[in-house]
C-alpha cells in the first residue's frame, strides 16, 4: 500500500479492495461510502491510506475500533464547521441512530472499559462480567424498536410517503390522513421529521464561565413491519414517534466493593448499578459546549417560532431553572448578571413623582417646620 494522501479529488466509483496478508483471501473490501467519508475528512487531518487502513485491519483482527468509530472520533475531535453544525442536526439515518442510541452507547463503553480494567488487574473474566452486566434500559429497547420500524431494511433509508406509495403499502386515502394529522402535530411537516421543543443552557457548576446546550426533541416517523415482542401487530405506514434528548449522556453508577473471586481471594471490583443515577441530572456528562452558532442551528429545528411560544428556552444553574424571555437573554455573555436580575425581585410599588415637584415640596415642608407649622397635605 502506498502512502497516498486522501484528497477530495480522488474519484471513487466502487468498493475498494485492500491488500491484507493476514486474511484468507489476502484482501478485504471497503465500502464506497466508507471511502467517500475518508476522502471528506482524511486530507484535513493529513491522514494517509496506510494510517487509516491499518486501523481498519486492526478491527478486522479484533484489535481496534471499527471504521465508523474511527470516522466518528475524527469528526468529533477535529470537526469542520460544516460537519459540526450543519450536518450534526440534519435528519439522516446515521444521525437518528446516534441521537437515539448514542447516549446509551457512551454509557455502555464506560462500563465495558471498567470490565477490561478489572480483568487486567487480576479479576476473573466471569466475576468482571457479572459485576458489569449491562441491562438494556426500556428507553434503549424502545429506541431500537423505533429504528427498526422506521428504516427500510433493504435500502437502509427512512420510510417516507413516496416510497410507501410506490410500493403499494399505503393508499391515497391514508396519505391524506397522514398529512392531515401531521399538519397539526408536526406544524405542517411530513414524516419522517424531527423537531426541538425546548433548549436549555446549563451552567457548569465547576466553572461558571462555561455552559452547555441540551435540547428536548421529538422524532416522528412512519412504521413498517412488526416486532418480535409484538407478533400480533403489523405496521403499514402507521404513525410512530419517540422523544429524546441531545447534549448529554449519563455517567454510569459504578460502586467499588470487595467480592470473593473464583480463586478464593477477595478482589476489589466495580459493580454497575444500571438503575442507579440513570435519571439523575447529577450524573450527566454534557457534550455540546454553548456556542451561538450551534444554538441557532438547533433553533432552526424548533417546532415553531420562539415568539409564537412554539419552543421554550431556559437557563439552568445548580437546581434552579429560569425561563428565558428573549433570545437575547439566552445568548448573553453576562450570565451571572442575567441570573441576578431574575433573582432580584422587582419593587412592589413605584412612585411616579416629578423630581422637581418633590424637591419643591420638601423645601416647603422645611419652611413650615421652621415656622412651627406642620403640613403634610
Amino acid at each position: 500500500m502506498s502512502k497516498i494522501p486522501i484528497t477530495t479529488k480522488t474519484k471513487v466509483v466502487g468498493p475498494a479492495q485492500v491488500w491484507d496478508p493476514t486474511s484468507a483471501n489476502k484482501t478485504i473490501t471497503i465500502k464506497t461510502t466508507t471511502w467517500k467519508r475518508l476522502q471528506k475528512y482524511g486530507n484535513h487531518f493529513g491522514s494517509t491510506y496506510d494510517s487509516i487502513i491499518t486501523q481498519i485491519l486492526d478491527e478486522k483482527r479484533g484489535k481496534g475500533n471499527s471504521w465508523w468509530r474511527i470516522i466518528l472520533e475524527m469528526t468529533k475531535h477535529h470537526p469542520t464547521k460544516e460537519e459540526s453544525i450543519d450536518c450534526r442536526f440534519e435528519l439522516t439515518e446515521s444521525n437518528l441512530k446516534e441521537w437515539l442510541l448514542g447516549p446509551f452507547e457512551k454509557e455502555k463503553s464506560i462500563v465495558e472499559d471498567a470490565r477490561r480494567q478489572m480483568v487486567q488487574e487480576g479479576v476473573s473474566e466471569k466475576l468482571a462480567k457479572d459485576c458489569t452486566y449491562w441491562h438494556t434500559h426500556p428507553e434503549e429497547r424502545r429506541a431500537h424498536n423505533v429504528l427498526k420500524l422506521v428504516t427500510n431494511e433493504r435500502t437502509g433509508k427512512l420510510w417516507d410517503i413516496p416510497t410507501l406509495q410506490q410500493g403499494g403499502r399505503i393508499s391515497d386515502v391514508q396519505v391524506e390522513l397522514i398529512r392531515r394529522e401531521h399538519k397539526k402535530y408536526g406544524n405542517g411537516r411530513t414524516p419522517p421529521y424531527w423537531y426541538v421543543s425546548q433548549i436549555n443552557r446549563v451552567v457548569d457548576e465547576q466553572d461558571k464561565s462555561k455552559s452547555y446546550l441540551t435540547a428536548s426533541c421529538m422524532f416522528e416517523g412512519l412504521a413498517v413491519g412488526q416486532l418480535k415482542d409484538e407478533p400480533w401487530r403489523i405496521y403499514e405506514g402507521d404513525r410512530i414517534n419517540h422523544s429524546f434528548s441531545l447534549g448529554y449522556y449519563q455517567q454510569p453508577a459504578l460502586t467499588a466493593t470487595n467480592i470473593k473471586d473464583s480463586d478464593g481471594e477477595n478482589k476489589r471490583v466495580l459493580v454497575h448499578n444500571w438503575e442507579g443515577g440513570h435519571w439523575s441530572s447529577i450524573s450527566r456528562v454534557y457534550d455540546i459546549p454553548f456556542e451561538v452558532g450551534i444554538f441557532e442551528e438547533l433553533l432552526k429545528n424548533a417546532f415553531g417560532p420562539f415568539e409564537a411560544g412554539k419552543i421554550s428556552l431556559a437557563i439552568i444553574t445548580g437546581n434552579r431553572t429560569y425561563g428565558v424571555k428573549s433570545i437575547q437573554d439566552f445568548t448573553t455573555d453576562d450570565l451571572p448578571g442575567l441570573i441576578k436580575s431574575y433573582e432580584t425581585p422587582p419593587p412592589t410599588y413605584k412612585f411616579d413623582i416629578d423630581p422637581k415637584a418633590l424637591a419643591d415640596f420638601m423645601k416647603y415642608q422645611q419652611s413650615m417646620k421652621l415656622q412651627g407649622e406642620y403640613q403634610y397635605q
